[in-house]
This record gives C-alpha cells, structure tokens and sequence, in this order.
C-alpha cells in the first residue's frame, strides 16, 4: 500500500474516527432529529384528524340547522292554514249572522208595512 501513497495506519485510524463519528452522530444528532420529526409527523397527523372530525360535526350541525329550519317552516305553515281556516270559518259565520239579522229585519219591516196598511199601530218594544 506504501507503493500507492497509503499509510495503513493513518488509513485505519481514519476509518475508526468515521465510524465513532457515525456512531456519534447516530446517537446524538440522528435519532433526536428523527424522533422530533416522527412527533412532528404525529401533530400533524392529529391535526388533519381533528380537522376531518371538526369537518364532520360542522356537517351534521348544519344539517341539524337544516332540519330544525324545515321543521319551523313546516310549524309555520300548519299555523298560517289553521289561522286562514279559522278565518273563513269566522267569515261565514259573520256572513250567516249578518244574512240571519237581515232576514230579521226585512221580516220586521215586512210586519210593520202590513200593519200599517191594515191600520193599525205597531206595538212599540215587541219583536
């Protein structure tokens, strides 16, 4: 190896510092860099999860908003057509009250014609 410029001492000393070096390095830079990023990895991980799951519950509370939104619509409308029934309802009633007191009235003027063409006076106070 002398023949090649190599000191074979100097050589195997230099290949047992490049292997404590590795050693070295492995122990007290590698695996603490490796750790930090497989935690790192990890948060990021549990990130994405807790935005999926966050995600998710938005989803179904909109869709329970949606749910309770139909829900009052259709209360709504169940109210508006029970009020308009009970308003016709009142109509005709209003409308059969007031034909019933115009018949009445008609029946009372016809009553007081005639008895003023026969001649004689309506009692006052009767009906």
């Amino acid at each position: 190896m002398r023949a090649l410029g190599i000191n074979a001492g100097y050589l195997i000393s230099q290949i047992a510092n490049l292997l404590i070096l590795l050693v070295l390095l492995r122990m007290f830079l590698f695996k603490p860099v490796l750790e930090m990023l497989d935690r790192r990895a990890e948060q990021v991980r549990k990130g994405v999860e807790d935005a999926e799951l966050a995600s998710q519950r938005a989803a179904q509370a909109e869709a329970d908003y949606e749910k309770r939104i139909e829900m009052a619509q259709q209360e709504a409308r169940a109210i508006v057509e029970h009020a308009n029934k009970e308003a016709e309802h009142l109509r005709e009633s209003t409308r059969a009250n007031a034909r019933q007191e115009a018949q009445a009235v008609l029946e009372q003027a016809r009553r007081e014609i005639e008895l003023e063409r026969t001649g004689s006076s309506p009692v006052v106070g009767s009906s």
